[in-house]
């Protein structure tokens, strides 16, 4: 089994009291429902080599969702529930009354700032460029169900920043652009759902000078697993800032590859004039997947 599999974070059990066994393909509107407890458990995410044992060190948002399928390809939400870490039951979600039958099951870990809307599986928009674990599979709901086994997977790719050398006093803040990034999530497919250029400033502090090194960092889904120099459609630009916003520096690194549940790395010296170049490489420990030097 590879590192990213055993990024595996949880197992998520279905307690299911008495229900009349239905068809798998319809739900039983004129039965009882059945109270359904979804336990979050068997922590175990290992990212960059450091292990995450609880459900709050993991992610600070949790999305559980059932959904039906509808004939067209679209889905209906049915039932759902959103938990944030201070929740005193995190981990712990119950649905009462829920009819027999068969469901999507969508469920999402995630960093953001609030809930996005679950309305749709195909289309969750998150107000961050999150880092996201998650998993969907079909969940049939019947009296011979016990228990349902839920590993959630690492859903973005990383990008880690680590800028050496000397930093020019004008510099305020490193920009960066990414062109093809998403914070738009399928969770149908596992994969983005569109993608748009991103750009962002990080302030540069005077300890940073001081120490000659900039480290930064950011997530993205993609629209497929892998990304290979070949066939990358992601970019990315890195500049400095002056106080003005004037840019210094300025360097655009085309197809950079990338891989779901794998950190790309761009390192070296930046700022230094008579070295100006990047390495690139990938690895998978979280997983590495490539280093780029500067």
């Amino acid at each position: 089994m590879n590192s990213i599999l055993k990024t595996s974070l949880l197992a998520l059990l279905l307690c299911l009291t008495a229900c009349t066994k239905e068809s798998e393909n319809l739900i039983n509107e004129k039965k009882d429902g059945v109270s359904v407890c979804f336990y979050v458990t068997g922590m175990n995410i290992s990212v960059e080599k450091t292990r995450a044992n609880t459900l709050q060190e993991a992610f600070q948002m949790l999305e559980l969702v059932l959904y039906t399928a509808n004939n067209d390809g679209t889905y209906t939400k049915y039932m759902g529930y959103s938990q944030a870490m201070s929740n005193s039951s995190f981990g712990v979600v119950k649905f009462d009354n829920v009819k027999c039958g068969k469901y999507t099951l969508v469920a999402i870990g995630h960093d953001d700032s609030s809930h996005p809307d679950m309305t749709d599986p195909t289309n969750i928009t998150f107000v961050k460029y999150v880092n996201a674990y998650g998993y969907t599979g079909d969940v049939v709901i019947d009296n011979n169900t016990t228990s349902v086994e839920v590993p959630f997977v690492h859903k973005v790719a990383k990008i880690h920043f680590t800028l050496n050398g000397y930093i020019p006093n004008e510099v305020k803040k490193i920009q960066f652009t990414l062109a093809g990034a998403s914070n738009v999530y399928n969770a149908i497919t596992g994969l983005a759902k569109n993608t748009t250029t991103r750009v962002a400033a990080v302030n540069v502090t005077d300890a940073q000078k001081t120490n000659k090194q900039f480290t930064a960092f950011c997530y993205t889904f993609l629209t497929q697993e892998a990304l290979t120099s070949a066939d990358s459609y992601f970019n990315v630009s890195i500049a400095g800032l002056t106080e003005d916003n004037t840019a210094i520096d300025s360097k655009t690194y085309d197809k950079v590859p990338l891989k779901i549940g794998s950190v790309t790395k761009f390192t070296g010296v930046f700022f230094d004039y008579a070295n100006l170049s990047f390495n690139m490489t990938i690895n998978t420990d979280w997983d590495d997947y490539e280093n780029i030097g500067l």
